[in-house]
């Protein structure tokens, strides 16, 4: 197939794609913390620091969460949906979708 869209759209797509991924590892980060303190994170420094820079996923899911509960996980699972947009945005601007 032939490349659509013009010749820098490939290049907004990657870092965005980027950024994307960096969240994602961010939030697993967390859950894997979370996992090996068995929940008892309360003065864990690293736990708060990888919270801090997962809040904005927080945010994302906030409003589609059931009753203010698992916003982080809902808005994980809007973070995959988007990367998995933008990974079949930068095939079809490429040409290979």
């Amino acid at each position: 197939m032939t490349p659509i869209g013009p010749e820098w759209l490939p290049a907004l797509i990657a870092p965005v794609k980027a950024v994307v991924e960096f969240a994602a590892a961010l939030v697993m980060a967390r859950a894997m913390l979370w996992t090996l303190c068995l929940g008892r994170v309360g003065a864990n420094v690293v736990y708060e620091g990888l919270r801090f820079l997962t809040r904005p996923v927080e945010a994302l899911g906030a409003p589609f969460a059931p009753a203010g509960r698992a916003r982080l996980l809902v808005g994980t699972g809007m973070l995959s949906a988007l990367w998995a947009l933008l990974v079949w945005a930068k095939a079809a601007v490429l040409g290979y979708a």
